[in-house]
């Protein structure tokens, strides 16, 4: 809807001139759409619950492996080898499961099915990750990312790639 601005009479989006509420309710359609908790807009309902259901999953794997403390500036949260490997492994079945093409024969698929573990999130994964705008599944590879070989969790991934500062310490043990 736009108004002449010679006449200051409404137009439709032909440029013909709108009489009262008859041509509006001609051309009106309902439109449907779903929002999620973190804010996502799907357009259909069956889209909605999977997505729904995968950051349910992340959830689950983020408190049962990862736990809730989160690093800060001043320091690390120390993990073990199988917690930091078991939410590696799960994270990227879900994506395997509801993101990649079954039929795909490229290496990265090969990589996720042969060695999951072998597929680092600072890696080619990490990008496709963040470019599906998949907000759970975001934060999920980014926690991810920021584990150093020491399976310690930085606030950022370049401690993990550069090591922590010098007045940096372990603000949380869950090995």
């Amino acid at each position: 809807m736009r108004i002449d601005g010679k006449t200051g009479k409404r137009l439709d989006g032909r440029g013909k001139l709108v009489e009262g509420n008859i041509e509006i309710k001609k051309t009106m359609k309902e439109i449907i759409r779903y929002q999620t908790d973190d804010g996502s807009i799907f357009d259909n309902c069956e889209e909605t619950r999977r997505y729904e259901d995968e950051c349910f999953c992340l959830k689950q794997i983020e408190h049962n492996y990862l736990g809730g403390v989160l690093p800060t500036s001043k320091g690390w949260v120390q993990h073990t080898k199988e917690n930091y490997e078991s939410a590696l492994l799960k994270t990227w079945k879900l994506f395997l499961k509801n993101h990649v093409d079954k039929n795909s024969n490229d290496s990265l698929y090969n990589a996720l099915i042969g060695n999951p573990l072998s597929v680092h999130p600072r890696g080619v994964m990490g990008r496709i990750v963040n470019d599906m705008d998949h907000k759970a599944f975001n934060h999920m590879v980014y926690r991810l990312s920021c584990f150093d070989e020491s399976y310690r969790e930085h606030n950022q991934p370049y401690f993990a790639v550069n090591g922590p500062n010098r007045d940096h310490k372990c603000i949380f043990d869950r090995s």
